[in-house]
Formats: C-alpha cells, sequence, structure tokens
C-alpha cells in the first residue's frame, strides 16, 4: 500500500548554504512518498540560479518580493493541496531531520484521528542531547504558553498531546482536513507568533495537537549557552508588536490588563538592551512596534535601517537604559516581590557570614 502523499514546504530568503544542508539531509529520509517544495522569498544572493540545477527534482516557487514566513507558507499550502497532498511539513531551511523524522511523524498522525497537527522533538544543533522544544500547553485561564521546566533532559517531561497543547511552526506537520477547515497562516503576522496564533485556532476548531517523542530534529539556533549579543532590528520588532496583536485579540479586562502590564515590561527590556548597544536601528524598532501594535497594524516590517525617532523617543529610551530590570518590574507591579527576595538574599548572606565566623572561632 503507498503512503500517504506528504508535500515539504521549505522557506528560502537569502539562505542557501543553509537551504542545501537541509536538502541533503531529506535526501536521506525513509519516508516513500513525498515532494519538495522551496518558497524563495525574492532571495539576492543566488539561490535559486544555484538550487535549479543542483536539485531537479525540487519544485521551486519564485517570489517577486519578500512576503514573509506567512505569505510564503500559505503560497506553499495552497499549492501542496492543489496537487493532492494529503499531509503538509512546515520545515524551516535551518534545521536537518533524522532519517526517520518524517515516518514517525505521518504514523502517529495517521493513528490519531482527533490530531491535526504534529511536532517531533526539536534539539540544538549545536548541541544535539539538549532539547530545545518539546511541547508547550495554553493555559486557558491567562491563554499564556506554559512551557516544560526542564527541556535539557527530556523528550519525557514535554507536554505530549491534548486540547491544549501547542506547537510551534519549525517542522510543523499538518493533515489536509485541519488546513481545510481551520485555513492557513494568519498573513497579518509575516513572522513569529503566527503559529502561536494558527495552534489557538487549530484547538479552537477542535483539533488537538501533539508532539512524537520518538521524532527527531536538529536546530540551527544556538544553543542557551552560545548566544550571540541579539542584532536582529526586524525580529524584535516583529516579536514585540505579534505578541500585543495576538493577546489583545483574545484576552480582555482584568487578563487584559495584565496582559498590558508584561507587554509594557518587555518592550522596557528590549528598547533598554538596544539603548545600551547604541543600536539605533534596534531602537527605533522597539518604538515601531509599540505604535503599530496599538493601532493593529499588521504585515511586513516597516523600513528600519536609518531610521530616526524623536526627541522624546531618545528621552525615554535613555531613561529606560539607566535600569531596564528595575523598571520592568515596576510596571508589572511585582516590586515588592523584587524586594523581599532582594531583602531575603541579604540577610540570607549574613547568617550565612555569621555561622562561617562562629565556625571558625570554634577552630
Amino acid at each position: 500500500m503507498k503512503s500517504p502523499l506528504v508535500y515539504i514546504i521549505v522557506l528560502n530568503w537569502n539562505g542557501l548554504d543553509l537551504t542545501v544542508a537541509c536538502i541533503e539531509s531529506l535526501k536521506k529520509c525513509d519516508y516513500d512518498n513525498y515532494r519538495l517544495l522551496v518558497i524563495d522569498n525574492c532571495s539576492s544572493d543566488g539561490s535559486v540560479a544555484a538550487l535549479k540545477p543542483a536539485y531537479p527534482w525540487v519544485t521551486i516557487i519564485e517570489n517577486d518580493r519578500n512576503i514573509g514566513f506567512t505569505g510564503a507558507n500559505n503560497i506553499g499550502m495552497r499549492y501542496a493541496l492543489e496537487q493532492g497532498a494529503e499531509f503538509v511539513w512546515l520545515l524551516n531551511n535551518d534545521t536537518e531531520v533524522a532519517p526517520d523524522c518524517l515516518s514517525l511523524l505521518v504514523d502517529e498522525l495517521t493513528h490519531f484521528e482527533n490530531v491535526g497537527m504534529i511536532s517531533p522533538i526539536l534539539y540544538y544543533f549545536d548541541d544535539p542531547n539538549r532539547v530545545q522544544f518539546c511541547g508547550s500547553y495554553l493555559d486557558r485561564s491567562t491563554f499564556f504558553l506554559v512551557y516544560p521546566e526542564n527541556k535539557v533532559t527530556a523528550p519525557e517531561s514535554c507536554f505530549v498531546t491534548g486540547d491544549s497543547v501547542c506547537l510551534w511552526g519549525t517542522a510543523l506537520l499538518l493533515k489536509r482536513s485541519l488546513i481545510e477547515h481551520v485555513g492557513y497562516l494568519n498573513d497579518n503576522y509575516f513572522a513569529y507568533w503566527e503559529d502561536t496564533e494558527y495552534s489557538m485556532r487549530v484547538l479552537e476548531a477542535g483539533f488537538q495537537g501533539r508532539v512524537c517523542t520518538a521524532a527527531a530534529l536538529y536546530h540551527k539556533m544556538p544553543s542557551p549557552g552560545n548566544l550571540p549579543p541579539r542584532s536582529r532590528p526586524h525580529a524584535t520588532y516583529l516579536m514585540l508588536r505579534n505578541r500585543y496583536l495576538l493577546y489583545s485579540s483574545c484576552l480582555t479586562g482584568v487578563r487584559f490588563r495584565k496582559f498590558l502590564g508584561d507587554f509594557f515590561a518587555e518592550f522596557i527590556v528590549e528598547l533598554g538592551y538596544a539603548e545600551r548597544l547604541g543600536d539605533k536601528t534596534r531602537v527605533a524598532a522597539c518604538f515601531l512596534a509599540l505604535r503599530d501594535a496599538l493601532r493593529g497594524k499588521g504585515g511586513p516590517v516597516p523600513i528600519l535601517e536609518g531610521r530616526c525617532v524623536g526627541w522624546l523617543c531618545v528621552a525615554v529610551a535613555r531613561t529606560v537604559a539607566w535600569h531596564p530590570y528595575l523598571l520592568a518590574h515596576l510596571v508589572r507591579g511585582d516590586l515588592s516581590l523584587m524586594i523581599k527576595k532582594g531583602l531575603a538574599a541579604f540577610f540570607g548572606a549574613r547568617q550565612s557570614r555569621k555561622r562561617s565566623a562562629e565556625i571558625s572561632e570554634h577552630k
């Protein structure tokens, strides 16, 4: 019996080396019925010219502009369904997959009728025994995501399945029936937080998410011990703006007011960090994200390079840079907790020194 047809969608934007490595790992895949679709978001690094002769079996769709993670994957999903795909696998180009990864995902997703989407365990490529993602749980009282506390040790500790499991879009396998029922990614998000918004719609529609703990994928994001300084203003803009767009659409009343405290605290930390780095582009990204978030404006990232902010914004940034974390705690309203912890640490240290002195005297 022939296996169900899977379309694998890989998005490329000036990432030729990453995309080649991803394709090479897929060539070792033991699943016998898949088609690979590369969506190029108007790359300027010669990606398409290099990929076409090297991989004639790969279908490449070229966009005339960068339409983001959402737009490009939506084009791929529509094409896949038109070609009769029974499953669609959204796969980041900065990943490499274990040979049996896709087979395991399809087997498990086929087995559970009420599960519409599934993800493998994501490991760090530069630290392959360390788990990056193994599921998240939607706390329906706050609509915030909860992650397993200890991702270092374990697939055993992940939130495997249920009607509250949310998944990342890094390696997301979807059933055709789910796409037909729920639709496509929200183009308003462009990139970042779109997978959480999609997961929420999936759960709202009555489907479940699941993590396949036997399936492994290696993500080329630096592990926590190897993180470089943050330097992507467009990511700062999208992460801030889209978080607000998501939660302002599903929270009301007290829950929304609590979220506002968390959101403005995050804004303060990001702004303070950018100002301390002397990164004017990141400073502008923070203020533009705040402006567009409060206006409810989604879509592509505005031009950030060379963007100047007014004197008032400059003054705010310099003030925030004085002590962003203290100000963030003030905005969240948890300064009293911080003071209690500080006092406990201070008196604990005093007691420790006193005990050490007493021990020394006895000696």
